[in-house]
């Protein structure tokens, strides 16, 4: 039998989402999933650690692994901390000895806790939303969450922008090669197959990328 976290899920007022539960506990911003017979906990931090800091908790956080099988992996980078457990048959006994360890580590380094927005660093509300990133929840104000999705929208926008300029600098390789392909062949004996050919390959060849970039992006296709 696994882990079973409904009473603390409960308890603490975590929200689920799908496969993932996350909430605040003991001032901290998580997630947690249990995958297979493996759990991952991940705290966010509310301000990001300096690569000295990171470190010393790194360490510490390897002390209670090593006297902890439980702890499969500790993982510190500098805006959260990954715990792995692996789910043994003393798990439910197991854990939360661990997990308080982990979070007493935190607590020594005085990191900030989720009153501070990580964005703004202002004090938050128990009302402001959770929102995702790559790797990690955390709870941020309406409005720097609101400004995080914009910017996050005008990257997308630029980036499929400048991978359109991209596409279409591919295309004129490929056309100017065909073009060099042919004018070759013309110089070679047996001209007139070659260049024939060639011709029937490079333009096929053409036509096939065309078509795979015109399906990604959505161009209207005729023959």
């Amino acid at each position: 039998m696994g882990l079973n976290l409904n009473k603390f899920y409960f308890d603490n007022n975590f929200k689920v989402n799908g496969k993932e539960t996350y909430g605040v506990y003991r001032k901290r911003v998580m997630s947690i999933k249990q995958n297979g017979n493996y759990i991952n906990v991940t705290i966010t931090f509310n301000q990001p650690l300096t690569s000295q800091l990171g470190q010393s908790i790194s360490k510490k956080i390897k002390e209670i692994k090593a006297s902890n099988r439980a702890l499969q992996k500790g993982l510190t980078t500098n805006v959260f901390l990954t715990l792995i457990f692996y789910q043994s048959a003393d798990i439910n006994e197991e854990f939360f000895p661990i997990f308080e360890k982990c979070l007493d580590v935190l607590d020594s380094f005085n990191l900030p806790t989720c009153e501070t927005c990580p964005l703004c660093g202002r004090t938050l509300l128990t009302t402001d939303p959770f929102i995702r990133t790559r790797n990690s929840i955390m709870q941020v104000h309406n409005e720097c969450a609101d400004g995080l999705i914009a910017s996050a929208n005008r990257l997308m926008k630029s980036a499929e922008s400048n991978d359109k300029k991209n596409i279409f600098k591919i295309i004129g390789i490929c056309f100017s090669i065909m073009v060099l392909l042919v004018g070759l062949s013309m110089l070679l004996p047996l001209a007139k197959f070659l260049s024939t050919f060639l011709l029937l390959c490079s333009g096929s060849m053409f036509i096939f990328i065309f078509r795979i970039f015109a399906i990604k992006f959505k161009f209207a296709l005729s023959k």
